[in-house]
């Protein structure tokens, strides 16, 4: 049975960090069974905005004795107790909570989460972009859910001239990922295919998605090409 005793100063309790940069209100959401979480949560009234790393409440993502209901009734009691929930971010790698849900691989907590989140976001500190995230990591699972529920809610506004630290836009990264795995969603490569726009953007290397394309099966892949402006005399770092 848990008692909660008034008497304490909970956030001075469960907000003092160890050497280990973990404190116990890091432990509670990350290993805590649902009815201790639940009851603590709507007891007490931390002040999450005090962390060193990452929000304590981010760690219910990687509970791994939470069924996805359990998740989501957490993370919906949460938000309306902290007004920046899906504002606040990892202070070294710049990522907020919608990318630790997608380390859930859960579809019903990402389609929540992602109501309140800039679905085509770059991160400022190291160029990862959220579809580009969910695509790799869909590639190793060899099921494209995510990415395709991403992709569908960015289409309509993607702008292709974003880049990633390579100079790599969204055609140079579908591509890319089909030449490093010999594998990817052949669908979802030709939705963004023929919607991209910017077939002459370079990268770092000079490679534009073309100097990309062209070492994939042509039959498959030149349809694609169909009434794009290209233009074919740009060369890359190797004078290709």
């Amino acid at each position: 049975r848990l008692i909660l005793n008034n008497n304490l100063d909970w956030n001075e309790l469960m907000l003092q960090y160890s050497n280990d940069d973990i404190n116990p209100l890091d432990d509670l959401f990350l290993n805590g069974k649902y009815k201790v979480i639940d009851k603590i949560i709507k007891k007490i009234d931390f002040k999450h905005k005090k962390y060193l790393v990452i929000p304590s409440y981010f760690n219910i993502m990687l509970n791994q004795d939470l069924k996805s209901e359990s998740k989501l009734k957490i993370i919906k009691i949460l938000q309306k107790k902290i007004p920046k929930f899906y504002s606040f971010t990892n202070n070294r790698n710049g990522m907020n909570i919608f990318w630790y849900s997608l380390m859930t691989r859960d579809l019903k907590i990402i389609k929540y989460v992602a109501k309140n989140i800039n679905l085509d976001h770059y991160n400022p500190i190291n160029g990862y972009n959220t579809f580009r995230t969910a695509y790799a990591s869909d590639c190793d699972y060899d099921n494209f859910k995510i990415s395709n529920f991403i992709w569908d809610n960015i289409k309509c506004c993607h702008n292709f001239k974003t880049v990633n630290k390579n100079g790599d836009n969204l055609a140079h990264f579908i591509i890319n990922k089909r030449l490093e795995n010999n594998h990817g969603n052949y669908k979802l490569e030709k939705k963004i295919l023929l919607k991209c726009n910017e077939w002459n953007s370079q990268n770092i290397y000079k490679e534009t998605p073309l100097h990309l394309l062209v070492n994939l099966d042509f039959k498959k892949y030149s349809k694609i090409l169909k009434g794009k402006n290209i233009d074919v005399y740009i060369r890359n770092e190797f004078d290709e």
